[in-house]
């Protein structure tokens, strides 16, 4: 999504802050203003010693802003269960950021937290065991964060590695990013890198053993992420999404120098039928083999071809980390 995009759709949603901004109308959602507004199970569970401030209602949970003795304030988030709301999360102090207070809005089931009137954003998503996590953000350039590393939707470059201290209830606001330097700076590349070549054309072998002699497992695009498990000299033992053999180094780009390498997977969709219907991803290029999980279309998740197998298959890789086989007759080029 490009940066004026995200940045056109934050300015649809509600902007408020502790400093008293005035509430404006965004779509959909529901405010509470006041204590009297909020739904009974939330205001039974709220801490005495706080004061309120704003909430609002997204599909299924509600968020409020709560204001400490000291003049900080904590993020509430109760989510709806059969019996009423049930606090999910409660975020550390929010620290003023570069000098500006904190402000939320919903979408969906996304918060954001915002800064100077709604032209720095940090975006955070409830993940399947319930913690709410930085996903994305907009701070001079738009960025998503996955189970992969960190993505820069404007360039299209990604940092692989493990970004860390991205929950809700940990994080320091005060650190956020507020530059292209920082926001790289969030990735712990170590152990990380990708497939290089000066030709896109070009991919190289993923090996069952350290030489040119080993069988090849499947040659992968320039771009593709690899999980350095050994260095052994000439060689790296990796993992690709879970599939491990061996690469050779040269091929190889490590830490910063990924941003530099350019992704060069084919360009496919899933077909109308696959999209709707799902198709299984598997362990191996085997339909014999273990079903990893299902692939849809239009779920919201880039999706990767990697490496092309027995002209069969694929070696797909999402952004939730799920990786493993695709049958190829389930992809064709698109319209152009």
């Amino acid at each position: 999504m490009k940066k004026a995009k995200l940045l056109a759709m934050i300015l649809v949603l509600y902007v408020t802050s502790i400093a008293g901004w005035p509430a404006q109308a965004w779509e959909a959602e529901e405010w509470y203003y006041t204590l009297a507004d909020l739904p009974v199970s939330i205001l039974t569970a709220l801490p005495e010693q706080m004061t309120y401030s704003i909430g609002i209602r997204g599909e299924d949970t509600v968020s409020l802003m709560l204001n400490e003795r000291d003049g900080s304030c904590r993020i509430y988030i109760f989510r709806k269960e059969e019996n009423g709301y049930q606090l999910e999360c409660k975020s550390a102090s929010l620290a003023d950021w570069y000098g500006f207070k904190a402000g939320i809005g919903f979408s969906g089931n996304m918060l954001h937290l915002i800064y100077d009137g709604g032209g720095v954003y940090f975006d955070f998503e409830r993940t399947h065991i319930g913690i709410w996590v930085l996903r994305s953000f907009f701070a001079g350039d738009s960025f998503s964060i996955n189970s992969l590393g960190l993505h820069r939707f404007n360039t299209g470059q990604h940092l692989y590695g493990i970004v860390s201290n991205t929950n809700l209830a940990t994080l320091d606001t005060a650190k956020l990013p507020a530059s292209i330097e920082d926001a790289f700076a969030l990735v712990n590349t170590d152990g990380w890198a990708v497939v290089k070549s000066d030709v896109s054309t070009d991919r190289l072998h993923l090996r069952t053993g350290p030489s040119t002699n080993a069988e090849s497992i499947g040659r992968y695009y320039s771009g593709t992420p690899v999980h350095i498990l050994e260095d052994q000299g000439e060689w790296a033992k990796v993992s690709i999404g879970g599939i491990q053999g061996y690469m050779m180094k040269k091929y190889l780009a490590y830490g910063k120098d990924m941003l530099n390498v350019a992704q060069c997977f084919p360009s496919k969709f899933l077909t109308e039928e696959a999209s709707e219907k799902g198709v299984s991803v598997y362990a191996g290029p085997d339909t014999n083999s273990t079903s990893l999980g299902t692939l849809y279309g239009g779920s919201g998740l880039a999706q990767y071809i990697l490496a092309n197998v027995d002209d069969d298959w694929y070696h797909v890789l999402c952004d939730d980390g799920l990786s493993g086989y695709v049958e190829t007759f389930h992809f064709w080029e698109g319209l152009g």
